[in-house]
């Protein structure tokens, strides 16, 4: 880490620190480090003792947009999470306010910390479907967007990635999703808005990082995308091959896939069977594939854009980073992805 970048991180717990004594919501603070910093949200946790939670570890977390176009952000995860808190395994919601460390933020919440390692999907697939389970058996709740028509949606944002970017340095692998967007635009209207199984809160970007495995607890975390939808959307998302390769590089066998549907069955009381669930994730992952496609296809060409821009100032920026090398990997093996 760069002295600029450590001296910043010392800045920003400061005001963390004040903002957090100043609301009342921590004394005395001990302390503040950096979980996570991205785009849309900025993850902290703080020692100390709280009137809110009898616990003296907890994760401030400040938010600086939203993928759902909303405007308040962080009441809708607030929300989220006292919709979900209920399954055992989501972090519990504690305090909210409209206001931001230092006025860096577009609102702030107070939430609890949760241990644990990122999820090996070698060792610990069972222990995601129980907690997936879980979570699928509470209703779904007034508070959250209704996904009323996953495929149809899924598609229309597929269609709005893939014409995104004029003219396109891989034409061909253009064509490609095109052809494929329209036979699952087909198949989505022929389907009436068909019956995708049980509605309930679904997380949508359950990949290996947003799971916090502690021993033999797995629990899911970061719940900024949740929306009421099919409960076979956060499956197929789970199980999609550009999924489980994107961070850990691993692609899980046909039997891996059915200890999963077994698992997640046994877990759920008995409203799902193995072969229902995985019959309806294959309907669903379907799509799930040709959006995550449609979106690498979009990125590649503003990764190309970016790379040829700082090539012609000079910049000694590399191109091929470890997202931009994912996205030509999928990009050049649709045959491999794409189900027959």
């Amino acid at each position: 880490m760069s002295a600029s970048v450590a001296g910043r991180r010392r800045q920003r717990a400061d005001q963390i620190r004040r903002f957090c004594t100043a609301h009342g919501w921590v004394e005395p603070v001990g302390d503040v480090t950096c979980l996570a910093a991205g785009e849309y949200n900025e993850s902290w946790r703080v020692t100390g003792s709280s009137s809110a939670a009898d616990v003296h570890q907890l994760v401030c977390r400040i938010n600086h947009g939203t993928q759902l176009q909303l405007d308040d952000q962080a009441a809708y995860e607030f929300a989220v999470l006292r919709a979900v808190a209920p399954s055992g395994v989501t972090p519990i919601p504690y305090l909210l306010s409209a206001d931001a460390p230092g006025g860096e933020g577009r609102g702030t919440m107070l939430m609890e910390y949760l241990p644990g390692q990122p999820l090996d999907y070698a060792v610990d697939l069972e222990g995601a479907a129980r907690c997936l389970a879980r979570v699928h058996q509470l209703p779904p709740s007034a508070d959250l967007i209704d996904h009323g028509d996953p495929l149809r949606d899924v598609v229309e944002e597929a269609r709005h990635l893939l014409s995104a970017r004029h003219p396109h340095p891989l034409p061909e692998q253009g064509a490609r999703l095109t052809a494929w967007l329209q036979e699952l635009a087909q198949s989505a209207e022929a389907s009436g808005g068909a019956d995708l199984g049980s509605v309930a809160v679904v997380n949508t970007e359950v990949n290996s990082h947003n799971f916090l495995v502690d021993g033999d607890t797995v629990r899911l975390v970061d719940w900024e995308k949740a929306v009421n939808s099919t409960h076979y959307l956060d499956l197929a998302h789970f199980l999609a091959p550009t999924t489980t390769l994107w961070i850990r590089g691993y692609r899980l066998s046909a039997m891996e896939r059915e200890r999963f549907f077994v698992a997640y069955a046994a877990a759920s009381g008995g409203s799902v069977d193995a072969e229902q669930a995985a019959a309806g994730t294959a309907v669903v992952e379907r799509f799930v594939l040709l959006r995550a496609l449609c979106w690498c296809y979009m990125a590649f060409a503003d990764y190309a854009a970016s790379a040829n821009a700082a090539g012609r100032e000079g910049s000694s920026r590399p191109r091929h980073d470890a997202t931009f090398a994912r996205i030509t990997e999928y990009l050049e093996s649709l045959d491999d992805l794409i189900p027959a």
